[in-house]
């Protein structure tokens, strides 16, 4: 049974948290939390079960989940731990897939960064043609088996 002296206001359940009142309020909003009781004076009352919420959220999105991702999740744990589990499961996997996808990509945009910055061009030779903003981004390059060449960028 939950009495009034167990719940707590708002920048308690903030303090407690370590979050912003602005975000318990977008969390209750969202529909992350549950519509907390109200004062005579109309403050928020929150009960502790709140607290654990708030604290499930931050560390869920630890994980690179997103609100929406957490919000399904609870609605699965209602339906009981098989299901949640199981729909926590599916979701890892597809966020694994994901970051293996970002990490190749993120992988040869470095790739093609060294080999820019390993081309780089003399501040003579851009002097010298002419480029609308900076040469080490405008100029073509074209790659070959470790070797490098400068094609100035036709305008």
């Amino acid at each position: 049974m939950v009495t009034d002296r167990s719940l707590y206001q708002i920048g308690e359940v903030a303090k407690q948290t370590d979050c912003s009142i602005d975000t318990i309020r977008f969390y209750e909003k969202e529909g992350l939390l549950v519509t907390p009781s109200r004062t005579d004076g109309g403050f928020r009352k929150y009960a502790p079960q709140a607290v654990e919420r708030i604290r499930f959220i931050k560390k869920a999105k630890s994980f690179g989940l997103t609100l929406s991702e957490i919000k399904q999740i609870m609605r699965e744990s209602e339906k009981g731990l098989e299901n949640c589990c199981r729909h926590v499961n599916a979701i890892f996997t597809h966020k694994l897939d994901e970051l293996e996808s970002k990490i190749k990509e993120l992988q040869t945009m470095k790739k093609g960064l060294r080999a820019l910055m390993g081309s780089w061009i003399p501040l003579e030779k851009a002097r010298s043609q002419r480029f609308s903003i900076c040469p080490q981004i405008e100029v073509e390059r074209k790659f070959k088996k470790g070797r490098k060449h400068h094609v100035k960028k036709k305008s």
